[in-house]
């Protein structure tokens, strides 16, 4: 404790200075509401990558091997806003692709995928 006060005083390497306030403020009256098509569109698969992503944290988790190229490029769209997470990124791309799929190959692999979901539950 004595040694302390014999010390001089450190320089502080970051200065302080007064708290910034905001030139303008905005409320919501403010905002302007503009009806268009391509917002309507980015909203509705906004909303398709919550529901996916919702889905997704319900479940447990697991790991899966991948090269590091397919993680790098996984990274880069969860970076670019594409999901919030590589779990949502990946179950988008599951959802899109099923749904091009024919309607027996849909049921096929709703079939195998039950399958597997019950052999989950037994571990």
């Amino acid at each position: 404790m004595a040694n302390n006060q014999n010390q001089p005083q450190r320089k502080r390497l970051l200065e302080r200075k007064s708290v910034a306030t905001p030139q303008k403020t905005y409320s919501p009256e403010d905002a302007v509401v503009e009806s268009n098509p391509i917002e309507s569109k980015e909203e509705a698969t906004q909303s398709k990558r919550k529901k996916t992503t919702q889905r997704a944290v319900t479940n447990g988790s697991t790991t899966v091997r991948v090269s590091t190229n397919t993680k790098n490029q996984l990274a880069a769209l969860v970076t670019m806003g594409m999901g919030e997470s590589v779990d949502a990124v990946i179950s988008t791309f599951i959802d899109d692709y099923v749904e091009g799929m024919a309607s027996d190959q849909k049921k096929e692999y709703q079939i195998l995928k039950d399958i597997m979901m019950m052999k989950t539950r037994k571990s």
